[in-house]
């Protein structure tokens, strides 16, 4: 009986922690980002750390493509490589918020996109109406 037990029992183990291993890296996943405003340390490290370190990848990647710029024409890929090498640590370095990770900053330019399109949803309107009352008043 005791020899059953530790068979039995380490199956039981095992399959649980094959479980959990299965269902504990999707607990931490989330599609929503926590809108929250950075902190004073992210911002002191995006600062002083981060954007200096931007910097240096946008100059270089700079230079790699004036390197491979010959290359990219050929191949026809020059506004690719130019977005990968110089645009993205470009943007990165000159348009994102301080202390903001990249997935906050995809949110925030979101939420201001589409306060963006309910404003100009708004103005349309008021103009339409505005304009009939024009033509009534004729």
């Amino acid at each position: 009986m005791n020899t059953w037990f530790k068979q039995q029992g380490s199956k039981l183990i095992l399959s649980t922690i094959t479980s959990m291993m299965l269902i504990c890296p999707t607990v931490g996943y989330s599609e929503e980002v926590v809108d929250e405003e950075p902190s004073a340390f992210a911002m002191f490290g995006d600062a002083v750390f981060i954007r200096p370190l931007l910097a240096v990848a946008t100059v270089v990647g700079a230079g790699v493509f004036v390197v491979t710029l010959p290359f990219s024409a050929a191949g026809g890929n020059v506004s690719e490589s130019a977005d990968v090498l110089v645009g993205t640590p470009g943007d990165a370095l000159l348009f994102r918020c301080l202390g903001c990770s990249e997935q906050e900053n995809l949110a925030r330019k979101t939420q201001a996109a589409e306060a963006e399109q309910e404003q100009s949803a708004v103005n349309a309107t008021a103009e339409a109406a505005e304009q009939e009352s024009k033509t009534a008043a004729k």
